[in-house]
């Protein structure tokens, strides 16, 4: 549960229209509260998420961290996150229904090492920055660069935002400091919409391959790491297989919230093309992001049958 401090702090602040956060460049600030911490730390912390993670973490140094996945053998996605190093542990930022299945997975590889793994959702305060070019320091460095201020670690992440973590009452102080007005935690998750950056929910746990997901373009995927879980399918698809479906942008004039993981139909049709990664409702509708197959794309995209789906390249 979210810190009551913090949730009667966001509630006293302003709201600001969806419609209006890309008409300016003004800094916004939101609570990720559907969001939550994984936290990874001990003396086998890196050589144990080496041997786990789609990252290289041997690439990734102090004050950095990245975008990444977590497999099962069969090389279907348990989880999709954002991986922060701080000096004291490597924490995995991602959807907070997905927390437990990721947690218990890791736990049952991390028997023989010398890891702790731990919940921190309820410790810390999650909040996104879009806009971020207002917070100088997360431009000092470039993408998942990690800096520190204020007790808070902030990490850039790429299309100009920023994630912030850190104590509720420091992240107050902060936000209050700033003087910007708050707004709705589903604005992040059509930002990653609009970037092209998948997440995994509840619904699509074990579903997915890393290809399907334009992973290997998002610089998520390592093919010379060495062995971790689903590497070999993994490289097998790289360097043996031609990808045949990815993943796409789309939207939707309808009303009607949708649940990841749905599939979708070519006209006249029973065999799925593909399916619904992550939705969005805005006021004009549903914003998407869809694992279609190439060759479908030449005939329309219909949800249930019988809605069309527009589609749009990811830029």
């Amino acid at each position: 549960t979210m810190h009551p401090d913090w949730r009667l702090f966001l509630q006293n602040q302003s709201l600001v229209a969806f419609e209006d956060i890309y008409k300016n460049a003004q800094l916004m600030l939101m609570s990720l509260d559907h969001y939550g911490v994984i936290e990874v730390s001990g003396k086998d912390a890196k050589s144990f998420l080496q041997g786990q993670l789609t990252l290289n973490m041997n690439l990734i140094q102090p004050a950095q961290g990245g975008y990444g996945g977590y497999c099962n053998l069969k090389g279907r996605l348990h989880a999709l996150f954002y991986l922060v190093q701080t000096d004291e542990a490597y924490r995995l930022i991602l959807p907070k229904s997905n927390i437990t299945h990721l947690l218990e997975t890791l736990k049952k590889y991390a028997l023989f090492s010398k890891v702790v793994l731990n919940d921190k959702t309820d410790a810390l305060a999650i909040a996104g920055a879009l806009n971020a070019r207002a917070l100088p320091i997360l431009l000092e460095k470039g993408n998942y660069q990690v800096s520190q201020q204020s007790n808070l670690t902030f990490i850039a992440i790429p299309e100009d935002r920023g994630l912030l973590l850190g104590s509720a009452a420091d992240m107050e102080a902060f936000w209050q400091s700033m003087r910007c007005p708050k707004t709705t935690g589903t604005l992040w998750d059509y930002a990653d919409i609009q970037a092209g950056i998948p997440m995994l929910t509840k619904e699509t746990l074990e579903v997915f391959l890393p290809h399907y997901l334009n992973l290997k373009e998002l610089g998520a995927l390592n093919f010379e790491k060495g062995c971790y879980l689903g590497q070999e399918i993994i490289a097998r698809m790289e360097f043996k297989a031609t990808i045949k479906q990815h993943l796409i942008k789309g939207t939707l004039q309808d009303s009607t919230p949708l649940i990841p993981g749905v599939e979708l139909f070519n006209p006249g049709s029973d065999n799925p093309i593909g399916q619904i990664v992550n939705a969005v409702q805005t006021p004009k509708g549903i914003e998407l992001l869809l694992t279609v197959k190439d060759e479908a794309l030449e005939q329309a995209v219909l949800l249930n049958n019988q809605k069309e789906i527009m589609i749009h390249p990811i830029n």
